[in-house]
């Protein structure tokens, strides 16, 4: 089975050793090389944190694009409940359109500070049940849109006969798995984002794969999503152990974080657990000399 090592960055700075400004040209140079290099996507995750560099990636995804060949660009995902599906299906349609076949639009259900419901809705308050059809609203837009509504009033998507972007769900249990098979949508099974072990996540892993058998599901595509960071300098893998607050070499841990052949060995077996042909990277070091370390690593699996 040919394997294939993706990307996800969340875009975080490390405060004492650069700025959000250095980490966006550092990205640019960083994705050339990904793609240069025969990475499969480079996934770009919205959050509303301290020390992001983005919070909402789609202006990126269109730089990062054209400023590549062949990898996937995509946002990893978009938080759908924040979201309206209409602006959503224009952006994504037109950037898919402008790079046919390598857009990739990430679904995430997750939520955000209270606080922030205002800055990104205009209400205060805000009805999560009320938002649970957002994921259909926009897979309805790109996939089954028609020009005129039922009062034959006209609701454009340009453009027309173009491409459209790959989708994508992301989660971490068996209802998120399924849910994806529901939506018609390729899943992703993140490792990181619930505190479970190796074991409870191989079992969603498994029970999806059997429900997508069972539903003649299998055009869908699956990967898993873990962190990973490669460091060959014992002290500074100490170092970063302490500040993270992570362990390293453990083979205890879901994460792979520790000496490059111990991530190897690591991975290796990932890949032979779950049979996935495709894993994607996170990265949690924010220094870009370890960053470029560990893709170095893991252009062995390429």
């Amino acid at each position: 089975m040919q394997r294939k090592i993706g990307i996800l960055d969340f875009g975080y700075y490390h405060p004492d050793q650069n700025n959000s400004i250095e980490l966006l040209n550092f990205t640019f140079d960083f994705v050339k090389r990904l793609d240069e290099q025969g990475f499969s996507r480079y996934w770009m995750a919205e959050h509303y944190n301290d020390f992001c560099s983005w919070t909402n990636p789609e202006i990126l995804l269109t730089v990062l694009a054209g400023m590549t060949e062949s990898i996937n660009i995509g946002a990893a995902g978009v938080l759908i409940y924040f979201h309206q599906p209409f602006h959503l299906a224009t952006s994504f349609k037109m950037i898919a359109s402008l790079f046919p076949e390598r857009i990739d639009l990430g679904l995430a259900r997750g939520n955000i500070q209270p606080h922030m419901v205002k800055h990104l809705t205009g209400n205060s308050k805000i009805s999560i049940r009320a938002l649970k059809n957002n994921e259909k609203d926009l897979l309805n837009y790109l996939f089954n849109h028609k020009l005129y509504d039922k009062n034959e009033q006209i609701v454009p998507i340009p453009p027309y006969g173009g491409s459209l972007p790959n989708p994508w769900t992301l989660g971490s249990s068996t209802k998120s798995a399924l849910n994806s098979i529901d939506l018609n949508t390729n899943f992703s099974l993140s490792l990181f984002h619930e505190n479970k072990d190796l074991g409870s996540f191989h079992k969603v892993w498994l029970e999806y794969n059997e429900e997508k058998n069972k539903a003649n599901a299998n055009h869908l595509a699956g990967n898993v999503a873990i962190q990973y960071t490669s460091i060959s300098d014992v002290k500074k893998l100490k170092l970063f152990a302490e500040e993270n607050k992570v362990s390293y070499n453990d083979k205890n841990s879901v994460r792979i974080i520790g000496e490059p052949n111990y991530c190897e060995d690591k991975l290796n077996q990932y890949f032979e657990l779950f049979g996935a042909e495709e894993f994607i990277i996170q990265d949690i070091s924010r220094d870009f000399n370890q960053k470029n370390e560990t893709i170095e690593n893991l252009l062995k699996f390429i």
